[in-house]
């Protein structure tokens, strides 16, 4: 096992080689809400950075995309020692961070559609124009995709399905930003459900009641995982005929005395093919 595991970091340490990219990202599967790797290879070809190969270089990230970095890139010729990344050997060089700490936004969805945008170099970027006369790379790109399935607090499984489908809502306690609803105990987790259908809203139960209604209790999978499964269409007290357009949906304790006792805002989900 040993043996095994040295032989993964090892090929781990020369994966811009075996991949033929310059730079990536460490899952690439990844949630922005946990800590991923960016690497680069200077001695790869589409770095096209001669200035940054030298032994012993000092190299930093520089990024703008998805958006500035929080703590700030600092100037082309000082670099903000935050951005500096860590001498892999070899050429490699890497740099770890929480993306939704690291970058300045907040849409999850941006992180994927973006990617991380960058370039590598020295402190001082130096003058002249180009990678050949400045201390820096080329333009580079890390892609990063989501984990499949869902890494939002609230998930909707599947989800591309009909109002006649089986329909399970996930909510991620573990992800939960607000401290008074935090660590929720097994039958402490409700429901407030709403729908779109024909331009009506419906609710199930009335939000101030909800926590008496045995079927808007969200059972726990365990692990701060709790889930409801429901036929749409039943679950809604909706008219024969009419067409559900979209779900909200608010998660609250069983006992409701002030809003610490439900999350920030709501999720909305759309019914239908997306």
């Amino acid at each position: 096992m040993k043996k095994l595991a040295i032989f993964l970091l090892a090929a781990l340490s020369y994966a811009p080689t075996v991949w033929g990219q310059a730079a990536y990202v460490v899952p690439k599967e990844a949630d922005v809400n946990q800590e991923i790797t960016v690497y680069v290879n200077v001695k790869h070809a589409d770095c096209n950075c001669p200035n940054l190969q030298d032994a012993g270089a000092e190299i930093y990230m520089w990024t703008w995309k998805p958006s500035d970095p929080v703590a700030g890139n600092g100037t082309w010729n000082a670099s903000n020692d935050a951005m500096k990344m860590t001498d892999e050997g070899n050429g490699l060089y890497s740099i770890k961070f929480i993306p939704s700490q690291f970058y300045t936004i907040t849409d999850v969805e941006l992180f994927y559609s973006e990617d991380i945008h960058f370039l590598a170099k020295k402190k001082d970027g130096g003058s002249g124009g180009g990678t050949d006369t400045e201390n820096k790379s080329g333009d580079l790109v890390a892609e990063i995709d989501p984990v499949p399935g869902c890494v939002e607090k609230i998930c909707p499984f599947p989800v591309n399905f009909g109002q006649d489908d089986y329909f399970t809502v996930k909510y991620d306690n573990n992800k939960e930003e607000k401290a008074s609803m935090q660590n929720l105990a097994e039958g402490d987790v409700y429901i407030f459900a709403r729908c779109v259908a024909n331009g009506k809203l419906y609710e199930v139960t009335a939000f101030n009641d909800v926590g008496t209604n045995p079927n808007l209790e969200m059972k726990s999978e365990g692990n701060g995982i709790f889930t409801l499964t429901f036929i749409p269409e039943d679950f809604f007290p909706i008219q024969p005929g009419e067409e559900i357009t979209s779900m909200v949906f608010v998660i609250r304790r069983k006992t409701f005395n002030s809003p610490d006792d439900k999350t920030d805002g709501n999720a909305v989900i759309s019914v239908g093919c997306n």
